[in-house]
């Protein structure tokens, strides 16, 4: 019992030696310098204690962009999240009745989750372009010309453009997730519960989404903290704007790393990780009391 026991942490030493090495130790090591003033202009780097910081949140224009920063963050991570798990749950029972294209239709909906990043927003971006891209012209054609616009130029709708890309993107993925939770439950719990008169919300509710609580977990941790981190999307769809309604904590990092202040730099990427173990830990922790073993 003990040597099976311990196998399995024989071979997880080498993946958690290139884990500490490769992303751990850079990654805390890094984080030194959101406490220097290190940059592009200046030969030495000195220690700066708080600056950085203190600066992000007392000068008015860093502070108003930071705020609106992480405010899109989140939004765009609870709102991709949202409606991509919906989607996707509700797909997934579709696909779990034995369909015969089940197979075909799984492969079309999971394509978005292999695609470049960069190719989704490029996709993305000539749909919204207000002259010839398809949504204008599908509103165009229908009499709607009121309704076609600037998508990503548009301060109402440019944060929901990217909104809509990542929900396309991260759909497929959910939806194997769910179908794998699903295809676990015995079939044996629902013939029980037909025979008890329970109809179909009733299983739904009683028997499938209490054991899809794991797959729930896994969809909810992985689909939240992606959003949370939230990059490519945005820099190919909108760049931040526009002005900076769409930046995002990652787009901050990359702006003041492309302005060559590394510490400032620095520093919003140690409160991007904050804000990411903040959330990680306590959604694990409130999704993991509600799991259940069948």
């Amino acid at each position: 019992m003990k040597k099976s026991r311990i196998y399995p942490l024989y071979f997880a030493i080498p993946v958690l030696l290139l884990y500490g090495i490769f992303y751990l130790i850079p990654i805390t090591f890094g984080e030194v310098f959101a406490f220097t003033d290190w940059n592009i202009y200046v030969s030495d780097v000195h220690f700066n204690g708080l600056d950085n910081f203190i600066q992000i949140f007392t000068d008015p224009s860093m502070s108003k962009v930071f705020w609106r920063a992480i405010g899109n963050t989140i939004y765009y991570a609870i709102g991709t999240l949202v409606f991509t798990n919906v989607l996707a749950l509700m797909l997934a029972l579709a696909l779990n009745k034995g369909l015969k294209s089940q197979t075909l239709l799984r492969t079309v909906f999971f394509i978005p989750v292999v695609l470049c990043p960069l190719a989704i927003g490029l996709l993305f971006t000539a749909m919204y372009n207000p002259q010839y891209g398809v949504i204008n012209t599908i509103l165009r054609g229908i009499g709607l010309d009121s309704l076609a616009r600037q998508w990503t130029a548009d301060p109402s709708t440019a944060m929901n453009s990217v909104l809509w890309a990542g929900i396309w993107k991260g759909v497929g993925f959910s939806t194997v997730i769910y179908i794998a939770g699903l295809q676990g439950i015995p079939k044996d719990y629902y013939e029980a519960a037909a025979i008890d008169g329970a109809g179909g919300v009733q299983r739904f509710f009683r028997i499938t989404f209490p054991l899809l609580i794991s797959s729930v977990t896994i969809n909810l941790f992985l689909g939240f903290v992606g959003g949370l981190k939230i990059f490519d999307l945005i820099l190919s769809i909108t760049k931040g704007g526009p002005g900076t309604q769409t930046q995002v904590l990652a787009t901050m990092v990359y702006k003041e790393l492309s302005s060559g202040r590394y510490g400032m730099a620095t520093a919003y990427e140690l409160m991007l990780n904050i804000l990411i173990a903040g959330f990680a830990f306590a959604g694990l922790s409130l999704l993991k009391k509600r799991e259940v073993e069948f």
